[in-house]
């Protein structure tokens, strides 16, 4: 299996146009130092100096990693599962990796994906296994689905989406949750499909 830093760092050489030596010299290293990354002499490079190599190849570094799909980093890791009536406890994130393309009407840092589980959102559209990507950077009005997460007993939550219908959040199984009481996580702006 080719080394995903291997290859999108001879991308990124290729489309700037830039030296592999130049860059090296710029981050204080020997002129050697990428190229014999680059054809197999040395097996790693520590992050820092990934980050500093992105820098001057004009990418995000988890570009150069593999972590994201897009040099501009226009991506979103999935943060969490969407599922009415599941209370979990711990860690959120579900235990996957894909990667999702964030929405260019908001700013990257406001938005979340999140993977749905379940039918209970089917009459919107939003079926089992899509991707619902949130924005936390506009105030929830009547009429927007928001993804929300409530407190349970004993270190437990639950994530779903509710319906803001006036100064309530209509969440699946007629359960009514005061506007104000609610922890929004974000508007959801986004749904899809994700295959394979």
């Amino acid at each position: 299996m080719e080394n995903p830093l291997r290859a999108r760092m001879a991308e990124r050489f290729a489309a700037t146009g830039i030296s592999p030596v130049a860059v090296a010299i710029k981050i204080g290293k020997g002129r050697d130092y990428i190229r014999d990354f680059l054809e197999g002499r040395k097996q790693s490079i520590n992050f820092k100096l990934v980050s500093e190599i992105a820098r001057e190849l004009d990418c995000d570094p988890h570009y150069l990693t593999g972590e994201i799909g897009a040099p501009d980093g226009s991506s979103l890791r999935v943060s969490g599962m969407i599922e009415t009536g599941v209370w979990r406890t711990g860690e959120a994130a579900p235990t996957t990796s894909i990667r999702i393309p964030a929405d260019s009407r908001y700013a990257q840092e406001t938005q979340k994906a999140f993977i749905v589980r379940g039918d209970s959102w089917k009459d919107a559209g939003i079926d089992d296994g899509s991707v619902v990507v949130t924005t936390s950077e506009l105030p929830a009005r009547d009429g927007d689905l928001v993804v929300i997460t409530q407190e349970g007993d004993e270190s437990t939550f639950e994530t779903t989406i509710g319906a803001v219908k006036k100064r309530i959040i209509e969440v699946p199984g007629g359960r009514n949750i005061p506007f104000d009481d609610a922890n929004i996580i974000g508007i959801v702006v986004m749904e899809m499909k994700v295959f394979g």
